[in-house]
């Protein structure tokens, strides 16, 4: 059975993201109130850094490509982005495969991740690049 509302796609989002986290050795916490620009706070060596988590189920394809992709969006709504000093890492989920690519925020407005690329080996790689960029 998959996620079939808006909120439950986000909530199984967060939780794999902190169960990542976790599983990997890094504290995590989830703010009491969702003020709308980071979905948690991740701890690295005594510093907090706040984490937006996007998520999504089904793929896209574009006319004139091969290969399906993943979209996500990094707009916080049509005309502001997510700000980069609350929240300067995105983790973006598939739930179809149950992986995260980890991203840092540079006032990108979307990315898109061809299906095929979206696994445990991007999921890895993507971590490790982001810990080494931030610490």
């Amino acid at each position: 059975m998959k996620p079939n509302t808006k909120n439950q796609k986000g909530a199984c989002s967060e939780l794999l993201v902190q169960a990542f986290l976790l599983k990997n050795g890094y504290n995590c916490f989830v703010p009491c109130t969702h003020n709308g620009n980071r979905d948690l706070l991740l701890e690295i060596d005594n510093h907090y850094y706040g984490v937006q988590i996007k998520g999504c189920l089904a793929s896209y394809a574009e006319n004139g490509r091969t290969h399906q992709r993943y979209k996500f969006n990094f707009m916080k709504n049509r005309r502001r982005h997510y700000p980069i000093e609350s929240c300067p890492i995105f983790a973006l989920v598939c739930l179809n495969t149950n992986t995260i690519y980890f991203v840092k925020n540079t006032g990108q407005k979307q990315l898109s991740i061809r299906c095929d690329k979206f696994n445990a080996e991007l999921e890895r790689a993507s971590f490790e690049a982001l810990i080494g960029d931030i610490s």
